[in-house]
């Protein structure tokens, strides 16, 4: 039988195979058949069999589209053209590409804007750099909602924070809270410069301190500002700075001489009383509402605006512990150490390692460089004077024994200092000097070499001989030389000599620097640490390896330079005077763990937890009895401790006494008290993730030299660091694709405005300016005790 034209069979009716196409078409035209006669199409036998071809069918087409679609489908969206007008298209975006562009965008850690530069002519539909400004404020917005929603509730902050010039001074915070176990961005702040009144919202007074251009006291105001309007929009103007004042209910004023202070039990209740001088009846301390104050552990720089705004928050009663960042404190100890011709070398050193580098970035120094290596390399032989004149220093610094001739000959065309750009040492990048002098330090005495080799008819001075001052500052800007003249002029035996002082013993700082970085990140680290140095910091290893190079059996590491130098004398007096002075400022700076509240890091831990609550009472009885003393010079040794039993100390020491020196409450919980010391601990180890911040902000304004950076921008990069990931810290507010989706179309973008990044925008009436940069006499009295004096505190 053939096939039926009239039905679109294609096949007879006797073939062995029959098409797909012809069995639907033959099942279809019986049903349609069938029906028109009003008969059922098929009995119950073939009705099952038809069915299940269908499903079969349906199942066929299923996976045939999932093949043909399952390329294209990861790919991004492509936008649409709306006409809104006859003039203007708009591109409209599908938000699975706006998501893939944020993310993209975090992993190679630029901007959504710069990464549309290079996206414009992509499938997505070619968006614009000036399109992802909207979208940047959405995301802005979205984040700032969560990170408020997250802070909602919480009382215990922990912030870090850190400026940097990104045009004007940006400030830089991110805040933890151990209510939450969590951190999260907090909004940039521009501080305005104010060379004139009228451009900061200021007070009278200080406008009046602007004029005269009093800076330190400007600058510790303007920090105060910006750090209380942060605080107001991270919780939703539910805190600000004036929220962080002690109530006179609590009195954590210091005792006056015949007061007495005692805790005893009423009715099953615990009460803390304080008996005034010359009175006999009982004042009651009123801790009722403690646990809805909320205390504040402050990270920062130890710089002279910082301490005064500080000491002003410690005098006028603010719950907030200041906590100098550890890495920062060890960059001053390094720079504070060693007299000025020590200095003197590092800085010769440094601009004769970033020669390369000049004039004005141009690498114009590298070229002449090269080409001075390579016609050395041509012209002269391993017998020239010159070489034979600097053979034994070179061999000693490339490593290689001396009678190698031709090893140490090929080893200068080698030279990283000569052949490639190599790092840039800046005195601003932390131990920054130490990487590039583990590289370039070696080539010191070739490239004095040649400098000697090309100046030769020049009639330029000895650089032993040069006659130069230990201000080097001073020295390079008499335009006596310039350019790689002066580079040869920093080659002196002297700058080599400390150089390799400063090096060596400094090195175990840069060790000490590069393990705690690696190994102590989270929050949880962070107690680990204080834990450890609390009980054995004075034996830290890179305190013992400062103090080995002192030690009479430790002769042998100098021996090779007092050979190549002949100045065992002046080489002992260098290495003896850096060393003491370098450990004396890290001991100064470790020694805080020794002192409260940062000694009482036993108190995390339930294997020290009854000797450090035992510790913490005797403490805090020593105080208060040196405070109603009448004993000669006993309130000024009050005076000085309360430096360490700030406020916020003292808050947490009284509510252990209200509690009987014990962790748990009468309800069986734990009281306010210890969760305050365990915000003290539990904080950020160091400001890296704001220092990482700052890099990734130079690293944006590098590629982008002539545009400005506004404040949402920087926010923008900030906010997509992923530092806090890198930490392994807890980042509560990052945005999560499901999130982002659902709240896209309901986030408004009046949250992220011009105002919210001003420091300058919120007042502080309470803030009185004469107080506001405490006299140092307070610091003068006790510093060994306080670990972060600085000599330039004292101006």
């Amino acid at each position: 039988m053939k096939a039926d034209p009239q039905w679109g069979l294609t096949a007879s009716w006797d073939a062995p195979h029959l098409p797909l196409r012809d069995i639907m078409l033959f099942v279809l035209q019986v049903n349609k058949a069938r029906k028109k006669q009003e008969k059922r199409p098929w009995k119950d036998r073939s009705r099952a069999i038809v069915t299940n071809l269908l499903h079969a069918f349906v199942g066929f087409l299923t996976d045939v589209l999932h093949q043909s679609l399952s390329p294209s489908s990861s790919l991004n969206a492509p936008s649409r053209n709306v006409r809104r007008s006859a003039d203007s298209d708009t591109q409209k975006v599908n938000l699975e590409t706006v998501w893939n562009l944020c993310q993209e965008a975090t992993r190679k850690g630029i901007s959504l804007a710069k990464l549309a530069e290079v996206r414009e002519d992509d499938a997505h539909g070619g968006v614009k750099p000036t399109s992802t400004g909207y979208w940047s404020k959405k995301i802005l917005a979205m984040y700032q909602d969560r990170a408020r929603t997250a802070f909602l509730a919480c009382r215990h902050f922990n912030i870090v924070m850190d400026g940097a010039s990104h045009g004007p001074e940006t400030l830089v915070s991110y805040s933890y809270s151990t209510d939450i176990d969590g951190a999260v961005a907090m909004a940039v702040q521009q501080l305005s410069p104010g060379k004139r009144p009228g451009l900061i919202d200021f007070l009278p007074d200080i406008e009046l301190r602007a004029i005269k251009r009093d800076v330190s006291r400007v600058a510790s105001y303007k920090q105060l500002q910006a750090l209380s309007h942060q605080v107001h929009l991270l919780t939703k103007g539910k805190f600000s700075l004036e929220s962080f004042f002690a109530t006179p209910e609590m009195s954590l004023e210091p005792l006056s001489p015949g007061d007495h202070r005692t805790a005893v039990k009423e009715n099953g209740q615990n009460k803390v009383l304080i008996y005034r001088a010359g009175t006999q009846q009982a004042q009651e301390v009123d801790f009722r509402g403690v646990d809805g104050v909320p205390v504040m552990v402050l990270q920062l720089d130890q710089g002279p605006s910082c301490v005064a705004m500080c000491a002003w928050m410690q005098e006028n009663g603010v719950l907030c512990l200041p906590v100098w960042d550890k890495i920062h404190r060890c960059q001053r100890d390094l720079k504070g150490s060693g007299p000025e011709f020590l200095q003197f070398a590092q800085l010769a050193t440094m601009y004769l390692w970033s020669a390369n580098y000049k004039p004005f970035n141009s690498q114009g120094f590298f070229q002449e460089k090269l080409e001075l290596l390579q016609s050395f390399l041509s012209i002269e032989s391993k017998e020239s004077p010159i070489f034979q004149k600097y053979l034994p220093r070179i061999a000693c610094d490339f490593g290689i024994h001396v009678f190698e001739v031709d090893t140490i000959w090929d080893e200068l065309s080698r030279m990283t200092s000569w052949t490639q750009k190599g790092s840039l040492p800046k005195m601003s990048r932390w131990f920054s000097w130490h990487q590039v002098a583990s590289e370039y330090l070696r080539e010191f005495w070739a490239s004095r070499m040649l400098f000697e080799w090309r100046f030769c008819h020049e009639m330029l001075p000895d650089p032993d001989f040069n006659g130069h001052t230990t201000n080097f500052r001073e020295w390079r800007s008499s335009e006596q030389f310039n350019g790689l003249k002066l580079a040869y002029q920093c080659c002196s035996a002297s700058v080599y000599e400390s150089a390799w002082v400063i090096f060596t013993v400094s090195r175990a700082c840069w060790t000490w620097h590069t393990q705690n970085v690696e190994t102590v990140k989270s929050t949880w680290d962070n107690i680990a640490y204080d834990l450890r140095m609390s009980e054995q910091w004075c034996c830290d290893p890179h305190l013992l390896e400062i103090a080995s190079f002192i030690a009479a059996n430790n002769v042998a590491s100098w021996r090779w330079l007092e050979e190549m130098m002949q100045n065992s004398d002046g080489l002992a007096s260098k290495v003896f005077n850096y060393t003491v002075s370098i450990l004396g400022n890290r001991v100064a700076t470790l020694s805080r763990h020794s002192c409260p509240p940062f000694c009482y890091a036993g108190i995390m831990d339930a294997a020290t937890q009854q000797q450090t609550l035992q510790q913490m009472k005797r403490d805090f009885h020593l105080l208060l009895s040196l405070e109603v003393s009448t004993a000669p010079a006993a309130d000024q040794l009050a005076s000085d401790l309360r430096l360490l039993f700030n406020p916020l100390v003292r808050l947490a020491l009284s509510l252990f006494e209200l509690n009987n020196w014990c962790v748990f409450g009468p309800t069986g919980i734990r009281h306010q008290g210890w969760f305050i010391m365990e915000a003290i601990f539990r904080r950020f180890p160091d400001s890296k993730v704001v220092e990482d911040c700052h890099q990734r902000i130079r690293n944006d304004a590098a590629g982008n030299a002539n545009s400005r950076q506004s404040a949402s921008h920087i926010m923008e990069l900030v906010q997509q660091a992923m530092v806090l990931e890198g930490r392994e810290i807890n980042h509560v507010a990052s945005l999560q694709k499901e999130w982002f989706l659902e709240k896209w179309s309901s986030a408004k973008t009046d949250g992220v405005q011009f105002r919210n990044f001003r420091g300058h925008a919120m007042r502080l009436d309470k803030v009185p300016l004469e107080q506001l940069f405490v006299v140092f006499e307070l610091l003068v009295s006790c510093r060994n005790m306080f670990s972060c004096w600085t000599k330039d505190m004292e101006t």
